[in-house]
């Protein structure tokens, strides 16, 4: 999760990816792809077109922090997702 900034270090909530996979998928833009580079045990692909919304007190494991590029690609996969490019 991003480091929290200004409001958001108060918030109760964090987003998370509802679907982590150990399985390389087929490369879609819904997709970001995480290596052992990343800090996770396993290279697996963060599938983003289906987020959630949860209380920041049920997050009992840290896994990693993303590195800037690839929260970039995060960014990129959730506006592809909801569709948000359009609206800019």
């Amino acid at each position: 999760m991003r480091k929290a900034t200004g409001a958001y270090p108060n918030r109760p909530s964090g987003v998370r990816p509802w679907r982590y996979s150990p399985l390389k998928c087929g490369g879609l833009a819904v997709e970001v792809p995480l290596t052992r580079a990343d800090g996770v045990p396993v290279d697996p692909v963060v599938n983003l077109d289906d987020v959630t919304t949860i209380p920041k007190q049920l997050l009992r494991d840290y896994i990693t922090s993303l590195s800037n590029e690839k929260m970039r690609q995060v960014v990129a996969a959730i506006d592809f997702a909801l569709d948000l490019e359009a609206n800019r």
